[in-house]
């Protein structure tokens, strides 16, 4: 009815995750974008960090002098490391041990990262859990003392292929087994994940995982954050090899955000990648269970809804982001219509949606936010927003004061976008023409 639609993420009592899904061309980036600056714009303690495995968040990082941070090549990362939880959070995650939260997440990663090389674990499951849990005691990590729960204290993977060498060397050293038959095969779990581990060891592919981090993604005062993952081997098939770096980047952000001030705004561009085995999905399952406790908000955008809803699980975690917004979905099957609860008329709305074009300067949605209700949008952006989206190289020092100094030219997006609301219900609703409903306004 030309009213804005306006809502607040941080205030939703369900979480403020969100699912963003529109086919190529729907206007599902845009439309992003355009909510992030918004948000960056009405809070200065929110900050956005993007993670992109194929490019469609470079131009908005360049344009926001985004600190970027390339992940495939020489960055040091470490899967291990851990930082101190707040007391709240210890508090809101009904008892779980930060530490033990911690060690699934690290054996999640790794256990994707071994299905990504079509190595399921079986009974080696029991070896390489042990073999994370002696690396944290080790070096010192106790679970009930947070003081020890630092970067510079936290194990590598270095350490955990020790563990795994010391194991099929001295297994009458370690209490993983009780009987002689159960320690000879524990030995020999030990040599096979420490060969399908071998990229992690000094020399390989992943060596750059083997050490201590030496990127805070959160640190400083950048407002955004661009992660690039296109450098890894290449393409989007390289990505769907190796989620295993995005269930890490997401493990990293989620123990950095915990020590930050500012909210996190955490964007994940073709998000359908997390949602393809099991092993992504337990990640998933806990990480989304956790990051509102620590001041996270997840946005996943995908091309599809199908993928989301293909398991129970899949199903749980979208039902921790209250906010779903879709653009034109033409293919969208009625099995995953029914999945989300669409009406018929929704249903229809989503399939015909209009896609952004130039002439209509708009694009359509239908967004669902828990808590409010379902409503049919219009995505109108105004002239900053435009210039930061359609971004050339010469407009980066222009959008950069913009976007730290608040110019008053550009600070009110809602008397825009309101503004823009009451022309549509005066030419909609009421049928004027716009030069009569100037007037009016």
């Amino acid at each position: 009815n030309g009213s804005p639609v306006r809502i607040n993420p941080w205030t939703l009592e369900t979480g403020h995750s969100e699912l963003v899904v529109g086919m190529p061309g729907a206007g599902k980036t845009f439309g992003g974008i355009m909510r992030h600056l918004r948000m960056m714009k009405r809070r200065n303690d929110t900050m956005l960090v993007l993670i992109d495995p194929v490019g469609g968040f470079q131009g908005i990082a360049d344009a926001l002098d985004a600190k970027t941070i390339t992940v495939g090549g020489d960055t040091k990362l470490n899967p291990l490391e851990i930082r101190q939880t707040p007391q709240h959070v210890v508090d809101a995650d009904d008892g779980i041990s930060p530490l033990s939260a911690k060690k699934d997440e690290v054996f999640a990663v790794l256990e994707n990262f071994l299905e990504g090389r079509d190595i399921t674990l079986g009974a080696q499951t029991g070896v390489l859990s042990y073999a994370i849990d002696e690396a944290y005691r080790q070096a010192g990590v106790v679970a009930g003392d947070v003081s020890t729960h630092t970067p510079a204290n936290s194990p590598t993977m270095q350490d955990v292929l020790d563990v795994l060498a010391d194991i099929a060397d001295r297994p009458d050293e370690h209490n993983i087994a009780a009987s002689d038959s159960a320690r000879e095969r524990a030995t020999q779990y030990a040599d096979d994940l420490a060969i399908a581990l071998q990229p992690f060891s000094e020399g390989g592919a992943y060596a750059n995982l083997s050490q201590k981090s030496e990127v805070d993604i959160l640190e400083g005062d950048n407002k955004v954050v661009y992660i690039d993952l296109g450098q890894i081997e290449g393409s989007a098939s390289g990505i769907d090899r190796q989620t295993f770096l995005m269930q890490l980047l997401l493990s990293t952000v989620y123990q950095q955000a915990k020590r930050t001030d500012r909210n996190v705004e955490l964007a994940i561009d073709e998000a359908h990648y997390l949602f393809e085995d099991r092993a992504n999905l337990d990640f998933l399952e806990t990480a989304f269970r956790h990051q509102r406790h620590a001041g996270l908000r997840m946005v996943l955008l995908s091309q599809t809804a199908q993928e989301f809803y293909e398991s129970e699980q899949a199903e749980k975690i979208l039902g921790m982001c209250p906010i779903k917004v879709f653009h034109k979905l033409p293919d969208l099957d009625d099995e995953t219509a029914d999945k989300i609860g669409l009406t018929r008329e929704q249903r229809q709305y989503i399939r015909g949606a209009d896609a952004g074009k130039d002439e209509l300067g708009y694009s359509e949605s239908l967004v669902r936010i828990e808590e409010h209700g379902t409503y049919p949008v219009h995505v109108v952006a105004d002239a900053f927003e435009r210039r930061v989206i359609d971004y050339e190289p010469e407009d980066k020092a222009f959008i950069k004061d913009a976007i730290t100094e608040v110019p008053d030219e550009y600070a009110d997006f809602e008397s825009f976008v309101e503004g823009q609301a009451q022309q549509n219900a005066l030419t909609g609703r009421y049928g004027l023409s716009p030069d009569a409903a100037d007037p009016l306004l």
